[in-house]
């Protein structure tokens, strides 16, 4: 890939939409990537995005198909580490993102055991939740600002770096 390409799987919904509509602002992305199951979608946010100086792509990944999901591993997680290690000299740099409860469609379909999500952040014993140290749940475009961070100039010195963005819920209190 070329300087300035940015790959957002999951693009079509919630947190990787809000990532690539904040890293197509941004002056250092120069070609997206959109990947992830939903064509019809990703077409129209790939529209939205295309400009003359943004060249937007659609990348079809479907986790039942093999040869999908390869096209996807030369991408992703433990491939990753080894990618990061080959590439980091030649100025590419692969970081992730955890991010903890966060509201999109896909978050409300999960805390089916909770009555709303506000209610998330005050954890649930019920159902092994601990509560969220900041008291609130995650917003989609909290995680694009971090995205575009790890993707800027400015975190040129981070490389292959897991940032996680759960609101201290790791800690286990």
């Amino acid at each position: 890939m070329e300087s300035g390409t940015t790959v957002v799987v999951g693009a079509a919904h919630g947190i990787g939409a809000a990532i690539a509509h904040r890293v197509a602002r941004e002056l250092w992305t120069t070609r997206l990537v959109l990947a992830g199951i939903s064509n019809a979608e990703m077409d129209s946010l790939a529209s939205t995005l295309r400009s003359d100086r943004l060249q937007v792509d659609v990348l079809h990944v479907d986790l039942a198909d093999e040869c999908s999901i390869a096209a996807l591993v030369e991408k992703s997680n433990e491939a990753d580490r080894v990618l990061a290690l080959e590439t980091v000299p030649h100025g590419v740099r692969i970081n992730l993102i955890s991010p903890g409860p966060t509201e999109s469609e896909m978050m409300r379909k999960l805390i089916a055991d909770h009555p709303n999500m506000a209610n998330l952040a005050d954890g649930n014993l019920e159902s092994f939740r601990p509560p969220i140290p900041d008291a609130h749940v995650g917003q989609p475009d909290q995680v694009a600002a971090a995205a575009a961070f790890l993707l800027s100039p400015d975190s040129s010195h981070i490389s292959f770096h897991d940032l996680y963005l759960d609101g201290g819920e790791t800690l286990g209190i």
